[in-house]
């Protein structure tokens, strides 16, 4: 029986999402639901993208399926959390990892459910990749590095060796973050940023080096 991956969300998440699964298996069936997305769109999906609003329970029930697995597309951190957590207690299931065909990832690396990878992404020996994180387009994330649940590394993001980022963390396009350093929960890392000390929780850091901004 084919395969049927289920896309939540809407715009651009969904789209990256569709073109990574259709990379990885173009005999994949695709569906996109944007119901548990308040602001979910059909903008510029494929024409072959399953459409239509249905309600909830009847979406529930289809993602309940055996063959029917799915993935959460938005990349607003506490959003992401908060639908995967409803539908892991709605369905039973984790959602599936959406790694795209070119991005590399070492044998020795962990990696939980639900992480996006796009295209050219590394994730080197030994590292650790939680639940529900976004690795954005070139990203880097060196040996030993951890990146908790429900964050996310930007485009062209640098992170040096044993690099933690805790959950719901935020480190935006180019920023580079050297060894042994911790980038706090919920914080923000500003573009261009080069981190050389550790960031407190909720906090955004900018600048070369990166200094505390603003408490978020």
């Amino acid at each position: 029986m084919t395969e049927t991956i289920v896309i939540i969300g809407g715009d651009a998440g969904a789209r990256i999402a569709y073109e990574i699964f259709h990379a990885e298996n173009p005999r994949r069936r695709i569906a996109v639901l944007d119901c548990f997305v308040p602001s979910g769109s059909w903008k510029e999906m494929r024409p072959d993208v399953l459409k239509g609003k249905k309600e909830d329970e009847e979406n529930l029930a289809l993602l309940k399926e055996k063959n029917v697995s799915y993935f959460v597309a938005t990349g607003d951190n506490a959003m992401r959390r908060e639908i995967t957590e409803f539908l892991i207690g709605k369905t039973g299931k984790h959602p599936a990892n959406c790694i795209h065909p070119s991005a590399v990832i070492s044998p020795s690396a962990k990696m939980g459910n639900g992480n996006l990878l796009c295209p050219l992404a590394v994730v080197h020996t030994h590292a650790v990749i939680g639940n529900s994180t976004i690795i954005n387009t070139g990203a880097v994330i060196e040996h030993d590095c951890t990146i908790c649940d429900y964050a996310q590394i930007s485009p062209n993001v640098a992170l040096a060796g044993r690099v933690i980022v805790e959950e719901s963390a935020f480190v935006a396009t180019s920023a580079t973050v050297i060894p042994h350093i911790t980038v706090g929960k919920e914080s923000l890392v500003a573009a261009g940023a080069v981190v050389t000390n550790n960031v407190p929780p909720r906090t955004m850091v900018a600048g070369c080096p990166a200094t505390p901004k603003k408490t978020l």
